[in-house]
């Protein structure tokens, strides 16, 4: 028998040389950077915001901010003959082109219009996202959104009910739960039973009110309102902005009493309504010019009940009309199966379950153009290997870029917490970032069900319109006009500004005060719009101008 030789002191195995070598790779992996593109441009800095005086200029007493959801632009400036009160509300105030947020989302950029904010600051970073530790979120679907918000920065809404003033928001995006806006509509999307289950309970009065009109009320099953509601909000058409204008008028027309004469109501101080079926229809039937333009008929029809509902309530004067969008469209010919390709190159599900990502996993969630990717643990690692294989042959003709956290900061989202386990995220950071970008080129949209290796395709035999690309991408410009109470006449075209501008331009013509500090922190306050002071009627420092005729004079 063999004697086994001594061993030296510090000599190794070569068991152990492997086991230290395979170390030293997983080291080398860990500490391989994530090297991605460099963000295309840098969002305006943030900053101190004004808070307006007595003295400054013309006061309305109301506010109306009317969002239409997907007119862009070009559209308005295309087939503004074909929008006769949209036009006469242009000629009486102002016109100009708008910047979007980035992703160019509904969600994201509703909140930004009533907060000023970027999704940096306001945290709710699209229509859907995955927090570290949680399940998928869905804030059309998620009670707490208002909370989420409010938790992070002010908004209008807040800054009306500190002073007093009576608001109402119609279908508008994120505002599920809040006890301080009285009329309150939230959307909701894809859940019927939500309509009414969170509709505020004066607005649940004055949709009975509307509805026992023809006297059949008393003869209806309990849970017939709620369904009808549900079915009409979720079906996002023109049967949803019917109602939705409805509300409206109901909330600023005369009611009638039984002698027949009008008593004026209560009209809200500050009332916001979101009209969205241009967004469905571009969507299902693309970009071309008459779908863009029958959609900006029908919603210009509607507009104009609303005007004549504030002429008829006498309050017309007195009110400073907003109509701002929430971005524009373009047309997808090509659809890449991103879920698909981190199946077939084994970084992991691909799709996200409802319960989450597994440990060293990779997965994505899809926000219009721009893909969400999360990892988790190990799948962290991957993502370097991830970024060059996006960058081959195969994605070049979809893949636009790939972004970094580094550089999400500059498109104006918040950055992934240095502390996972903190229960709250400082400014700027936030649960939900995912770990890498991936955005698609305008003719591009995220599929699924692509035939093994074809994971880029033609999309479908006829072409879809979508958005969530660049807010700067031109055709994703969004209409901004403003007119009445305090805004002048501009003779024309204004340079383009941010949907994040409208909370502070509303802010400064009704007197609000912004916070002196963040929620919850001792850091100052900070806002990312600015003042819209080209188109007041009396800036600090300038004479007083005469009143204008505006389109219901």
């Amino acid at each position: 028998m063999l004697e086994p030789m001594p061993r030296r002191r510090g000599a190794r195995t070569p068991a152990l040389l492997a086991s230290l070598a395979l170390s030293a790779l997983s080291a080398a992996a860990q500490a391989e950077p994530l090297v991605a593109d460099r963000a295309p441009y840098t969002v305006r800095a943030p900053a101190a915001p004004e808070n307006s005086v007595a003295s400054d200029g013309v006061r309305p007493e109301h506010v109306l901010v009317i969002a239409l959801d997907g007119v862009s632009w070009n559209v308005f400036r295309r087939e503004r003959s074909s929008a006769p009160h949209l036009s006469a509300l242009a000629r009486a105030g102002f016109a100009r082109p708008a910047e979007s947020v980035f992703p160019s989302m509904t969600w994201s950029a509703h909140v930004s219009m009533v907060t000023g904010q970027h999704p940096r600051h306001h945290g709710i970073l699209g229509n859907r996202w995955l927090e570290r530790g949680a399940k998928l979120v869905y804030p059309y679907l998620a009670a707490p959104a208002d909370e989420w918000r409010r938790a992070r920065t002010p908004s209008l809404f807040e800054l009306a009910a500190a002073k007093g003033l009576a608001t109402a928001a119609l279908n508008w995006p994120a505002t599920q739960g809040s006890k301080l806006i009285p009329y309150n509509l939230p959307e909701t999307m894809e859940s019927a039973r939500l309509t009414y289950e969170l509709m505020s309970p004066a607005l649940r009065a004055v949709v009975e009110r509307m509805y026992a009109r023809d006297g059949r009320k008393k003869d209806l099953p309990k849970d017939y309102l709620p369904t009808l509601l549900g079915r009409i909000a979720k079906s996002e058409g023109v049967e949803t902005d019917l109602f939705v204008r409805d509300l409206t008028v109901e909330l600023v027309a005369p009611r009638r009493t039984g002698g027949g004469r009008g008593v004026a109501p209560k009209v809200p101080r500050l009332l916001f309504t979101h009209l969205l079926s241009p967004d469905t229809w571009l969507h299902q039937y693309g970009t071309p010019a008459w779908v863009e333009r029958w959609g900006l008929e029908l919603i210009d029809g509607m507009i104009g009940h609303i005007l004549r509902a504030y002429r008829r309530a006498g309050v017309w004067k007195k009110t400073a009309v907003f109509v701002v969008a929430d971005h524009g469209f373009v047309e997808i010919s090509h659809a890449f199966d991103l879920k698909q390709f981190l199946v077939d190159e084994g970084f992991g599900p691909g799709r996200i379950p409802p319960s989450g990502l597994p440990k060293g996993g990779v997965g994505v969630l899809f926000n219009g153009h721009t893909g969400y990717v999360y990892a988790r643990g190990s799948g962290r690692d991957k993502l370097p290997k991830l970024v060059r294989l996006l960058r081959g042959s195969t994605t070049r003709g979809c893949v636009h870029g790939l972004y970094a956290p580094a550089e999400y900061r500059r498109l104006g989202l918040p950055v992934p917490p240095a502390d996972e386990s903190a229960e709250a995220a400082p400014p700027g950071a936030h649960p939900g970032a995912p770990d890498l970008l991936v955005l698609l080129r305008p003719h591009c949209i995220f599929g699924e069900g692509h035939p093994r290796g074809q994971l880029v395709r033609p999309h479908k035999a006829w072409r879809i319109g979508y958005h969530g690309f660049l807010p700067r991408e031109p055709r994703l410009l969004s209409v901004f006009i403003g007119a009445g109470a305090g805004i002048k006449r501009q003779r024309r075209t204004l340079p383009r500004c941010g949907v994040v501008d409208l909370a502070p331009t509303v802010g400064h013509l009704l007197g609000l005060t912004w916070p002196a500090r963040w929620p919850g922190g001792e850091d100052a306050f900070q806002l990312d719009g600015r003042v819209l002071r080209d188109v007041l009627s009396h800036p600090p420092g300038e004479p007083r101008s005469a009143p204008r005729r505006t389109p219901a004079d």
